[in-house]
């Protein structure tokens, strides 16, 4: 036990060490651009020193705000970690280009591109913070665009728009959302001349420009959230980026109908059903709370092919991870479940969706007994789990468990 904590803690070490160094080139490229910024628009002294002030003040609060999300990593803290720190910065930094570009370029709403992206793959709080800090650049670099009131406007408002619309929602979700932003700047350009068609055609370049960048700007966010789901389904890469072989989850054994999924289904159906029903939770709440999807789904699926040989459950589980290649955690996952002693987040979801799945069945079976409210049925499960002592070696907070709960409602 002392060998695997001091495992853990070398290990969130070397996230807290990774997560420094991106975030202190953020800093770096944000007083690089005041900086530069003062140079190319000839300001004195002064007017320099006050950009300066407000770019420190910007990474000030950065800090402040990511030093209680991201940087905390003692055991039980509610991390809720950005999908990749390494995409979050290149987004951020490429903003601040893209203003500089503005102020020579007239580019549209493109700027906003890391505000959409990191909306749809960080969520609604990772969104805000780079939308915020982005339109705050904006004001200080983006020369006569930003004197015009009726532009920042627009951006103040499209910007708000990405992160609302593009933040925790499905692919699906995603797609229908993207196509009403060139909506949106359409209507713009048409209010602000007034639906005067005359003065549209007169500023048609105006207008073009605004309306393909946030065609483009949609463009990009669904190729990246795409890619990233990809390779997530692909077993290639987690909320921590890219996976070691200790973690990587074949492809194949994720098929419902495949090979092994067959093998349980004829040792009995109703297994089988109920693990397919299980995976498919665990991967949704895994999505969810940045968890890894691919391992969740698949601990679901096969956290019962043990009951095939029921009184040699690990020997069999053991033997089935060497014939289909299981990762390292795939097996230990299975064990853990078994055990009902989970040491990750992601056997914990699996244990908790197991008893969500069998409670419900039960009641859909038992015809004669009313089903509970979903908010029971999960409040009653949640606290059999801490009571039994089944989550006291896995590093879920108080608050990481109440946005569990939340989840589950939502897919159940």
């Amino acid at each position: 036990m002392n060998q695997k904590k001091m495992s853990t803690e070398r290990t969130e070490g070397n996230k807290f060490s990774r997560s420094k160094i991106v975030f202190c080139v953020i800093y770096a490229a944000i007083l690089l651009e005041a900086v530069l910024m003062g140079k190319i628009q000839g300001l004195d002294f002064t007017q320099n020193l006050v950009n300066i002030v407000t770019a420190v003040i910007c990474i000030i609060l950065l800090q402040s705000f990511y030093e209680h999300e991201i940087f905390r990593c003692e055991k039980n803290r509610n991390k809720e970690n950005i999908y990749s720190n390494v995409l979050y910065a290149f987004n951020i930094i490429l903003s601040i280009l893209l203003i500089i570009i503005n102020e020579y370029l007239f580019i549209g709403c493109l700027w906003l591109v890391s505000v959409a992206v990191i909306s749809a793959i960080d969520g609604m709080k990772h969104g805000t913070v780079c939308y915020i800090l982005c339109i705050v650049q904006y004001l200080l670099y983006s020369g006569g665009y930003a004197g015009d009131k009726n532009i920042l406007l627009y951006y103040v408002i499209i910007g708000a728009a990405m992160v609302l619309m593009f933040a925790d929602n499905t692919m699906r979700e995603l797609v229908f959302s993207g196509l009403s932003l060139p909506v949106f700047s359409a209507v713009f350009v048409m209010v602000r001349y007034g639906f005067d068609m005359r003065k549209i055609s007169a500023g048609k370049a105006y207008a073009i420009i605004q309306i393909l960048s946030a065609v483009v700007v949609v463009l990009i966010t669904l190729i990246v959230r795409h890619t990233i789901e990809q390779l997530e389904n692909a077993g290639v890469c987690t909320v921590y980026g890219i996976k070691n072989k200790e973690t990587v989850i074949p492809k194949e054994i994720l098929n419902e109908d495949c090979e092994l999924m067959s093998e349980l289904k004829s040792f009995s159906e109703r297994l089988y059903i109920h693990s397919v029903a299980v995976g498919r939770m665990s991967e949704g709440v895994a999505k969810k709370m940045g968890y890894d999807s691919a391992l969740a789904k698949a601990g679901g699926m096969y956290h019962e092919i043990g009951r095939i040989k029921k009184d040699e459950f690990e020997d069999f589980v053991k033997m089935t991870a060497e014939k289909y290649d299981f990762c390292n955690a795939l097996t230990g996952l299975i064990i853990q479940n078994y055990r009902k002693k989970p040491e990750n987040k992601e056997t914990a979801v699996v244990m908790l969706s197991d008893s969500i799945v069998s409670m419900v069945d039960y009641f859909e079976k038992n015809t004669d007994k009313t089903m509970p409210a979903k908010e029971k049925i999960i409040e009653g499960i949640f606290l059999n789990r801490l009571k039994k002592g089944n989550l006291s070696e896995c590093d879920i907070s108080d608050d990481e468990l109440k946005k569990l709960k939340k989840v589950y409602e939502n897919i159940m």
